[in-house]
């Protein structure tokens, strides 16, 4: 069973207080961009996935394939030749799995199997591909 999720992928932030920003006047504490951007990731990755929630619970592993965006400033040559390849790029790939589990599971316990790669954008926009494995 695979699903596709529509979005740039990202990995997961170390949440410390050093993700927080303080603001003088009040005092108050502010959560940090990069935060606020892994909140809005993990919940396209929920909403995608709820029509699939059942069996989500009962696999026990994940496929991931993540399509990383190409900047937009390279040459179309450069663009062109990479299209699909493998990506070394940040972030790390263990980084974008820790993401997805956070994103799927309440409990990432019982998910004892993981296979994850990393590739440039295909022609396809950049994207998620999550494979259950039973």
């Amino acid at each position: 069973m695979t699903f596709h999720v529509p979005v740039n992928p990202m990995g997961a932030p170390r949440q410390t207080r050093l993700n927080k920003i303080k603001i003088r006047a009040t005092g108050k504490w502010v959560k940090s961009p990069v935060v606020e951007r892994y909140r809005a990731f993990r919940d396209e990755v929920r909403v995608a996935a709820h029509p699939h929630r059942s069996l989500i619970e009962a696999c026990s592993g994940l496929q991931i394939v993540a399509y990383m965006r190409i900047p937009p400033s390279w040459s179309n040559k450069k663009q062109m030749d990479l299209r699909g390849a493998p990506c070394l790029a940040k972030p790390d790939i263990d980084n974008i799995g820790k993401a997805v589990l956070d994103a799927l599971f309440e409990e990432d316990k019982g998910v004892w199997r993981m296979v994850a790669e990393k590739r440039w954008d295909d022609g396809r926009g950049p994207r998620l591909e999550i494979t259950l494995l039973f």
